[in-house]
């Protein structure tokens, strides 16, 4: 069983909908919140260019996104313990930068 068919309940070409819903791409909208993407580009679990075509979307979309490639790292920075702590600062430095900011609009209840 793949890692896709355990999430959906059921391989993923037999749930065409449910797998669309599921993907992060088609949720995009220009008032999404801000994203930052960090991926290896060696993952051998999901292919990098799954986070560029994401982040290439949301930027068109007119949403806020930042993206890091980090050329040895594998799944979970496997094999790249410089990655694992590069990802880690910007991580932090991303939400510094957001808790900073002053909030847009109040949300009604």
């Amino acid at each position: 069983t793949t890692r896709e068919a355990r999430l959906l309940g059921a391989p993923a070409p037999a749930v065409p909908e449910l797998a669309a819903q599921a993907a992060p791409i088609s949720h995009v909208r220009p008032d999404a919140p801000p994203f930052l993407l960090l991926h290896g580009e060696a993952d051998r679990f999901i292919p990098f260019v799954q986070s560029v075509r994401l982040h290439t979307a949301l930027v068109e979309a007119g949403a806020r996104a930042e993206l890091y490639l980090y050329e040895d790292a594998d799944h979970m920075w496997l094999g790249s313990p410089e990655a694992a702590e590069q990802a880690l600062d910007r991580t932090i430095d991303h939400l510094r930068r957001l808790l900073q900011e002053e909030p847009t609009k109040e949300v009604e209840r």
